[in-house]
Order: structure tokens, then C-alpha cells, then sequence
């Protein structure tokens, strides 16, 4: 199984995980963590020249919540990638 992401404050698992921890991570729980995992990792590199250490925790509380809050919005679908990444580039771009 590929590795999930996990950083910066967030963690992406499967929609089933009841993993949780007392750290004050994000967690976005979704069909498509692997996906996700791919496609925050290819924003990582997307976005190098903008995130440093002063901004890096924003970025990605950034895209969790913003993910989490398309599943509360649209149900867990595969269209919220596509909405996730228009939010990221009008915010990031």
C-alpha cells in the first residue's frame, strides 16, 4: 500500500481509520487518501518556492480543512480533487 500523507500538522488516512491522536493534527479521512496523498505531495513541489518554515503549517491546515470541508459539503467524491486544487491555486498562485 503507498504511503499516506502525513506532515505539517495533517493526516490523510482511509475513510475507515478510526486513528486519532492528541496532537492537534488535521485528519481528513477519505475514500481517495492515496489520491489525496498524491496530489498534496505534488502540490509540495508545485508550491516550493512559496512554503518555508514560516508558512508551511498554513499551507497544509490549508488543504485539509479546505478538503474536509468539501466532503461536509459534497459527499466524499472524487470531484472534490478538482475543486481542491482550483481553492489551492487561487489562493496560492
Amino acid at each position: 500500500m503507498k504511503q499516506l500523507f502525513r506532515g505539517a500538522g495533517i493526516i490523510v488516512v482511509p475513510e475507515s481509520s478510526n486513528e486519532t491522536n492528541d496532537k492537534g493534527d488535521i485528519f481528513v479521512r477519505t475514500k481517495f487518501a492515496s489520491t489525496l496523498s498524491s496530489i498534496i505531495n505534488a502540490l509540495k513541489v508545485i508550491y516550493r518556492d512559496k512554503i518555508d518554515y514560516l508558512n508551511k503549517y498554513d499551507f497544509y491546515r490549508f488543504i485539509a480543512n479546505t478538503y474536509n470541508d468539501l466532503i461536509k459539503e459534497n459527499g466524499d467524491v472524487l470531484e472534490n480533487i478538482g475543486e481542491l486544487l482550483d481553492y489551492v491555486g487561487r489562493r496560492y498562485d
